[in-house]
C-alpha cells in the first residue's frame, strides 16, 4: 500500500491479517511500528486486497472474486484511526462495511454485481462514502434506497465500520477521492 513516507504491507500471521509500515525500522517509535490487526469481513476468503495510507489511517479495499468469471462477487471497504501515541496502547483494527447495494445487473450473460456502489472520499479526517455508478448506464436510473440510506459518514466502531449520525459537508470541494480502484 502507498503512503507518503513509506509503503504498508499486508501480512498473515498465526490466521489473522494486519497491516504494517515498512521501513521504520526499531528506531521508530512503538506506535508507529505496531501492526494494526485488520478484522475481514464473514465471505472474505478468499479476497484480492488493495489499499492505501491516508492522513485518516489505512483504507483497505477488499473484493471477493466471483466463482464464475474474473469479476468482483462482493466488495468492502475498510478502516481504522491510526494510534494516538497519548491515548491508544494499541492500533484500532481495520473494520469493514460493504460497498455494495441493489440488485445485480447482467452483461454477457455473466453476473456484473450492482451497477451502483459507494466510493469513499476524504473530508479532512472524516471517511465519507457517496453513492456512484459503477457499470456504464447506471447514471439513466436512480440509485437504491438501501445505497442511499448508507451514504453519508462513517467511522470504526467495535468490529465494523458505520455510517455515523454525522452530516455530509455541504462543501464536496474539501473532500478528496480515494486513490483505490472500485471494482
Amino acid at each position: 500500500m502507498p503512503a507518503q513516507t513509506c509503503p504498508w504491507v499486508l501480512f498473515e500471521k498465526d490466521g489473522e491479517l494486519a497491516v504494517r509500515p515498512l521501513g521504520r525500522g526499531e528506531a521508530a517509535p512503538p506506535h508507529v511500528r505496531a501492526p494494526v490487526p485488520v478484522v475481514p469481513p464473514a465471505g472474505c476468503r478468499p479476497c484480492r486486497w488493495s489499499g492505501v495510507v491516508t492522513p485518516a489511517g489505512p483504507i483497505l479495499l477488499a473484493v471477493r472474486p466471483s466463482p464464475d468469471s474474473e469479476l468482483a462477487a462482493e466488495a468492502w471497504l475498510g478502516a481504522g484511526m491510526p494510534p494516538d501515541p497519548r491515548i491508544d496502547l494499541e492500533p484500532a483494527p481495520v473494520v469493514f462495511t460493504s460497498l455494495w447495494f441493489g440488485q445485480s445487473g447482467f452483461g454477457d450473460s455473466t453476473l456484473q454485481g450492482p451497477p451502483w456502489a459507494l466510493a469513499p472520499r476524504l473530508c479532512g479526517r472524516s471517511l465519507v462514502l457517496l453513492p456512484t455508478p459503477r457499470l456504464p448506464g447506471a447514471g439513466v436510473e436512480e440509485p437504491p434506497p438501501a445505497l442511499v440510506r448508507a451514504a453519508g459518514v462513517y467511522a470504526a466502531a467495535g468490529g465494523e465500520l458505520l455510517r455515523q449520525d454525522t452530516s455530509v459537508p455541504s462543501d464536496m470541494s474539501i473532500c478528496t477521492g480515494v486513490p483505490l480502484e472500485l471494482p
